[in-house]
């Protein structure tokens, strides 16, 4: 058990939506959760972040670790936890709501590394960053979103920012 003040690392049993949550709900703040190298896992529900957790979700590489999903990744941010970071993970769309949701009113996450292939799915947002609800609405969220591949692209929105005062953007 480590003492406080020490990141672990968690591996997730296997890519599948199940196991990557058990994991994620397994971790503390500040942990990381290592997805395992998969050439087909799949996602057949959404798979969620809470807010009370800034965790490192880690694959073994973009085209090693490969998510094939139609579902969403919620990140819900907070700005009291660890950075939260989504890394080296191939993210294939298999249907319209496959995204990743950066909730809430943390400004230190970073999403990079990934590549995000929507296999020619026309319409859809792949990264969409904003806050929660009208709760918050003098917070703000951002991150860094850098060196990820987005490919196989058919007229969708690569990363959509909104925010509830100005509307989508």
């Amino acid at each position: 058990v480590p003492f406080a003040g020490h990141a672990i690392v968690i591996p997730a049993a296997s890519c599948s939506a199940v196991d990557v949550q058990a994991a994620i709900d397994q971790a503390s703040d500040g942990d990381t959760v290592q997805l395992p190298a998969c050439a087909n896992g799949t996602w057949t529900t959404d798979v969620t972040i809470p807010a009370t957790k800034g965790i490192i979700l880690q694959g073994m590489g973009a085209g090693a670790t490969v998510i094939a999903t139609g579902h969403k990744l919620w990140v819900d941010t907070s700005p009291t936890n660890a950075p939260m970071r989504i890394t080296g993970i191939t993210f294939q769309r298999t249907g319209m709501d496959m995204r990743i949701h950066m909730l809430g009113s943390a400004t230190d996450w970073r999403i990079d590394h990934n590549t995000f292939d929507d296999a020619g799915f026309s319409g859809a947002y792949t990264i969409e960053v904003g806050v929660k609800g009208n709760e918050n609405l003098d917070s703000y969220n951002y991150g860094v979103i850098d060196h990820n591949a987005f490919i196989n692209r058919n007229n969708g929105t690569s990363v959509h920012v909104s925010w509830v005062r100005w509307g989508n953007v």
